[in-house]
């Protein structure tokens, strides 16, 4: 078996899929708009946005789309877990998933790792950063 993490955006996933391959050097490995898509599945004037996109996240991956609200109640018991080397590469990703976003927990030593904070970015994605 295989689990992935699969993200949805209301119309901005091309921007965070820029995001995330600044703050991590995430690789995209397929993206596909809405306008290579069956025209019945497509929003009208969504042409443009991520009907479905693949992003290497280091050894992991990530898939991404844009989906119009509907309205429904959102789950918010998610958070991803970034394991990186060292502390200093924390800090770099640390401070880049704050722009914009809201710090939950500084980073910080703590009795289970030298390093670990928590991050909401500016796309509502909570990030949890460990070294």
């Amino acid at each position: 078996m295989n689990l992935q993490t699969y993200l949805f955006f209301e119309g901005n996933c091309k921007e965070a899929i820029e995001f995330y391959e600044e703050a991590f050097g995430a690789i995209v490995e397929c993206l596909l708009p809405y306008s290579e898509g069956p025209p019945e599945l497509t929003p009208v004037g969504w042409s443009d946005k991520v009907f479905h996109a693949t992003i290497m996240f280091g050894d992991s991956l990530v898939n991404m789309s844009d989906t119009p609200a509907d309205g429904s109640p959102r789950f918010g018991g998610l958070a991803l877990l970034a394991h990186v080397e060292s502390i200093e590469k924390a800090e770099r990703l640390f401070a880049a998933l704050e722009v914009g976003g809201e710090v939950r927990m500084p980073l910080q030593p703590t009795f289970w790792a030298p390093c670990y904070g928590i991050v909401c970015d500016r796309f509502g994605i909570t990030w949890k950063v460990q070294s």
